[in-house]
């Protein structure tokens, strides 16, 4: 959670984050193991949201940077994601 972070920041931090893990080599018996990860990104610019719907969105873009060839970000989408008003709190 980046609050307040537009969507280029957070794929900054993703970015970030790639390339520390890249870093990470854990030692095992068998040998070494160089871990990867998958980043999904989603963004809301509205004040009330429903969290799980957001999560729901950020899961959707992880499942597609796991099938773009994990080790990567993608992103929801070039702008914030707009909740429906259905999605919103009262």
């Amino acid at each position: 959670m980046l609050p307040g972070a537009s969507p280029d920041v957070a794929g900054v931090v993703a970015e970030r984050v790639l390339r520390a893990v890249r870093g990470v080599t854990v030692w095992t018996p068998a040998g070494p193991l160089r871990p990867t990860t998958s980043i999904g990104i989603s963004a809301a610019n509205v004040e009330s949201i429903d969290l799980g719907a957001l999560m729901r969105v950020a899961d959707i873009a992880l499942y597609r940077a796991k099938r773009g060839g994990r080790d990567r970000a993608e992103g929801a989408g070039d702008a914030p994601v707009a909740l429906p008003k259905t999605l919103l709190n009262a």
